[in-house]
């Protein structure tokens, strides 16, 4: 039962892809890791680090709320029990919604400040003890989101950014500093946000000019390109292209036309867009008043035809 509790948590309150840290490379038990660490020295701690690491709240933008109830937690995945998180978690003057662990639902906090933004922190257990799994902190009214998370316990350490003003909103990143930058508008998180909008513009553009330049009577409706969420790497895409053909032929004419097209298309992003793993293209023809999906998938840096359907129309 817990385990499907934490797949569905996880997935609608953060939706998480994978990404693995590189300084882990072993399951981590809680009797190996976990420091005999007290309430009072975490809270110690997480102020010096806070001090030392972070310069100013003024400058970096960073809130009260970052700062007291997701910084003292940042590096402690697997190191602190839903116990010891409740004690500092008590000492705070935030509206708490707590879920107690049971045998049937995993030990949750949701932390809320007074602009509606909040930290979410989710426990799983650990050598019989529920350990901190999961942290998000959700920003302006989940226009933006960090979340770091270590699913059951894999020492798989995985750190994303969420941003709702981007067509693709959700990036892999590497560490809480990428994080931070990111979610307060450092330099370098402006840059990560905007490298990643470079790259879906330039997938957008490539895909409309083959269009417009290479198919006769076909009209743009829409362009869309998402995060593929069937792999690991960070900036990897899934294009969606709806396009509508306006030529008045039979359906069997149509058909191979159109099958020319897609093909052109698969090909020319195989070539020129690596990033994109999968491209689906969606025709409407008003002549025939039906419609055909052609969808195609890379595998060793080239598209094959995964998914074709042709409506009834196609074959007269």
């Amino acid at each position: 039962m817990k385990s499907k509790i934490i797949i569905i948590g996880i997935i609608c309150t953060m939706a998480l892809t994978a990404c693995s840290s590189s300084g882990n490379t072993e399951n981590i038990t809680l009797a190996e890791t976990r420091e005999e660490t007290t309430i009072s020295e975490i809270i110690s701690e997480s102020e010096t680090e806070v001090e030392t690491e972070i310069t100013g709240i003024i400058s970096t933008g960073m809130t009260d709320l970052y700062r007291d109830a997701f910084l003292p937690f940042a590096d402690k995945l697997g190191k602190i029990t839903f116990e010891e998180i409740n004690s500092v978690i008590d000492a705070l003057d935030y509206t708490v919604e707590k879920t107690e662990p049971t045998e049937d639902d995993l030990g949750q906090f949701k932390i809320i400040s007074d602009n509606g933004d909040y930290v979410w922190i989710l426990t799983y257990p650990d050598n019989n003890a529920e350990t901190l799994s999961a942290i998000s902190y959700d920003h302006e009214n989940g226009m933006y989101e960090i979340s770091i998370s270590d699913n059951y316990h894999m020492s798989a350490f995985e750190f994303k950014t969420y941003n709702k003003n981007l067509d693709t909103p959700k990036s892999v990143v590497s560490n809480i500093e990428e994080c931070e930058q990111f979610m307060f508008g450092n330099t370098s998180g402006a840059n990560i946000k905007d490298e990643t909008a470079e790259i879906i513009k330039t997938i957008e553009n490539t895909i409309k000019s083959r269009i417009e330049e290479k198919y006769t009577n076909t009209d743009i409706e829409k362009i869309a390109i998402n995060d593929d969420l069937g792999t690991d790497t960070p900036d990897d895409y899934v294009a969606l292209v709806y396009l509508t053909w306006n030529m008045q032929n039979t359906g069997k004419t149509s058909k191979e036309v159109l099958t020319m097209y897609s093909n052109d298309l698969a090909a020319i992003t195989a070539e020129q867009l690596p990033n994109v793993q999968e491209i689906a293209i969606f025709w409407d023809v008003p002549y025939l008043n039906d419609s055909a999906k052609c969808a195609y998938e890379r595998k060793d840096n080239a598209m094959y035809e995964s998914d074709i359907v042709w409506g009834n129309a196609f074959s007269e």
